[in-house]
């Protein structure tokens, strides 16, 4: 069972830190049971004061306990199909996440992290985190397990840790057979721990007009929670009529429905420590509307029906959806806060539909109840969906949306992210670009996410900050989809689906102009080319032409150990793969005639493993709404910093099978393979050419010159 952080008696001296191999001693395993009892490490933490904290720690296997469908138990991604499983041999999947939340006060200062393995399986880790400082390309500890030496513990860095700048780490064990003293060993990278340690922020004074909801583990919220002047409303169907009769419809609401409507200047929400909150934080709604003003009698049986979990008879309410589609966030200019080291988990969802199965809308109108599932579901799934039009003239301060140190856990296959936040995924009904202000996530945290189709957070605000971010994700982790949006400081656990970043959102962005993403880490990457359909890599767009380009972004810092010698067990699809994408129009049609893509930055890639393709800058034969074919426009797209000799401080570099030699990124132009670059030099260690261009007329490949590499023409 999940353990709620504590302090208890110091149990022995603070000796200087030291490196000494000690196994754990208890041989117990973690009992059967729901997901989060199943425990398999123990994880403490020592002050500078010699207190000893403990962590609210929660599992997460792929293949948990007790979520069984048709009889038989299901894994998230079932091992046919698995995203978690690079290259299909035993010992190279992903199986297994625990996480474990430590929180301080501002007077606390951590000292040393203590792990034992109650599965006696290892004994030592490597330690990757994230934190304030540049990670370098060997910045990891190998540390050893066990709870009775100062020298079986990891060092926490001493005075990097602040509100502002929390730490995660990433704890990967190695087998017992192996020396913790020896740097070749493979990992045993089938588990995962993830410890974050943060400062617990000081508590923000209500403002006129402020709804204020403190959410704790002994609310019931299988029925509405009503505290003071804050209603989370379990998510419900209701007929909503207005006063003018302007519209008439059936909707399947989210938790905030009620709240809004008293137009709150904010809306603060705070999570317990200990709550493992079983329903969204949303004001998404599901809207269908009634095909005839009489069967407002009819439709209104069958809402009771559904919420009382009977079908609704005969079919007599008849609904449509809009041109629009049926999912949206309510309108308000009210801000939103939503905090607190508390977990909302989308695990009952799991239970209760088919996990791996995306359900859709079976058609564009009919019975009410043909819609029941879809939108229970999709409503239900959205943990976090807000849309706010309150002016954020200050993204870090005064955003109109702010998520902090909130976790999010075991997510749905959407399409989309399960945390929606000025997106237009997942917008207003009426679209406005007053819905585009800033959202700023801090010490956020998103695990679970097992299945495909289930990407990382949605932010389409502009201006938006995203940082120290943790993001166990098996589809597109880091979105970039709107203009000046900066990213930083993102820990990315990653599956076989989609890109570590997605550059502009499928093409369904607000542009990407002055947007940055970096410092980002990638400790656990599983590409399996063989699983994928070409659309993968560390980078990745596919881009619908919606837009009339995707031009002036830049990411840079990133880095991907091997975690062991032969390249293994981490893998890369590819570094890059840029362009337009007929398939990710879904069968629609772009206005735009004509799609520019250039200025875009590849810097300061540090990756330890021999990517399993070429990169690619590719263009699809892609016909607008006209039926005419766009034209694909092409600007510079940089390697490296080009004011500067090549370097791995500049450029994006890889190193097959963790040697030591590393290789520039060398494109099909070059003019001779010999001046193609490896960290020793220009045609030195037989570098190669690995970006190739893949354009289909009429579009043209980049102009000499526009694609920026050492060596380049």
């Amino acid at each position: 069972m999940k353990r709620t952080g504590r302090p208890i008696a110091l149990l022995f001296s603070t000796l200087p830190f030291l490196f000494a191999i000690a196994c754990g001693s208890s041989s117990d395993s973690p009992a059967p049971g729901p997901p989060d009892d199943g425990l398999e490490f123990e994880l403490q933490l020592e002050l500078t004061d010699g207190a000893i904290l403990t962590p609210t720690e929660y599992a997460y296997p792929r293949c948990p306990e007790g979520l069984d469908y048709n009889g038989g138990s299901a894994c998230i991604e079932p091992d046919g199909r698995s995203g978690w499983n690079n290259k299909g041999t035993e010992g190279e999947s992903l199986d297994y996440l625990q996480t474990a939340q430590f929180i301080l006060d501002p007077s606390q200062t951590p000292y040393r992290l203590m792990v034992r393995d109650k599965k006696d399986q290892s004994n030592c880790m490597l330690a990757y985190f994230q934190g304030p400082s540049t990670q370098s390309s060997d910045s990891f500890t190998r540390f050893t397990l066990g709870f009775n030496d100062p020298g079986t513990s990891l060092t926490v860095p001493t005075g990097k840790l602040t509100v502002e700048t929390p730490i995660h780490f990433t704890l990967i064990p190695v087998s017992t057979t192996a020396s913790c003293a020896n740097p070749g060993v493979d990992a045993q990278a089938d588990r995962i721990v993830a410890a974050w340690i943060s400062i617990r922020p000081s508590q923000e004074v209500p403002i006129a007009n402020e709804i204020v909801c403190d959410l704790n583990s002994g609310m019931d919220f299988s029925k509405d929670v009503v505290d003071g002047n804050c209603t989370i409303s379990a998510p419900k169907w209701r007929l909503d009529i207005d006063a003018g009769g302007s519209y008439r419809r059936v909707v399947y609401t989210g938790t905030f429905w009620d709240m809004l409507g008293s137009a709150p200047a904010k809306i603060s929400v705070t999570l317990a420590d200990d709550l493992s909150l079983p329903v969204p934080l949303s004001s998404a709604y599901a809207a269908f509307y009634l095909e005839d003003a009489t069967q407002a009698s009819d439709c209104q049986d069958a809402v009771d029906r559904m919420n009382a979990g009977l079908a609704p008879e005969n079919g007599l309410c008849q609904v449509n959806i809009s041109d629009n589609g049926a999912l949206f966030t309510q309108p308000t200019s009210a801000q939103f806060l939503i905090q607190g080291f508390g977990r909302i988990s989308g695990y009952e969802v799991l239970k209760d539909f088919p996990v791996n199965e995306q359900i859709n809308p079976p058609a564009s109108s009919g019975a009410i109840q043909d819609f029941q599932d879809y939108a229970e579901f999709r409503i239900r799934s959205y943990l976090i969906g807000l849309s706010s039009s309150h002016p954020s003239v200050d993204p870090v301060n005064e955003p109109a949306i702010r998520v902090q140190n909130v976790t999010v856990g075991w997510t749905a296959k959407l399409g989309d992210g399960s945390v929606e936040l000025n997106s237009e995924y997942l917008g207003v009904e009426s679209p406005s670009p007053a819905y585009e202000q800033a959202v700023h996530l801090h010490d956020y945290k998103q695990v679970g996410s097992w299945v495909g189709q289930s990407d990382g957070p949605e932010v389409m605000g502009h201006h938006s900050l995203i940082e120290y971010s943790y993001l166990h994700v098996a589809d597109d982790a880091v979105k970039v989809s709107a203009t000046n949006v900066d990213f930083s400081q993102i820990t990315v656990i990653k599956g076989n689906s989609g890109g570590v970043v997605n550059l502009g959102s499928y093409g369904k962005n607000r542009l990407v102009d002055g947007s940055v993403a970096e410092k980002i880490w990638v400790p656990r990457i599983t590409h399996n080319v063989e699983a994928g359909d070409g659309a993968l890599g560390l980078i990745l767009s596919r881009t619908c032409p919606y837009t009339a380009s995707l031009t002036g972004a830049t990411i840079q810092n990133l880095y991907v150990p091997s975690l062991g010698g032969g390249g293994l067990p981490n893998a890369v699809s590819g570094l890059v793969r840029l362009g337009a994408s007929s398939s990710a129009c879904g069968g629609g049609a772009p206005e735009t005639g004509r799609f520019t893509i250039g200025d875009i930055n590849f810097l300061e890639f540090n990756v330890k493993i021999q990517p399993q393709e070429n990169s690619v800058l590719y263009a699809d034969t892609i016909q607008n709404q006209s039926g005419q074919d766009v034209v694909i426009n092409w600007g510079k797209i940089n390697f490296y910093d080009s004011s500067q000799a090549p370097s791995e401080d500049n450029a994006v570099v890889f190193f097959p099978d963790s040697g030591s030699t590393g290789y520039y990124m060398c494109a099909q132009d070059v003019p001779n393979v010999n001046q193609c670059y490896s960290t020793g030099g220009p045609g030195l260690d037989n570098p190669a050419v690995n970006l190739v261009y893949e354009v289909q007329p009429p579009s043209s490949n980049p102009a000499q010159g526009d694609v920026v590499y050492p060596g380049g023409p």
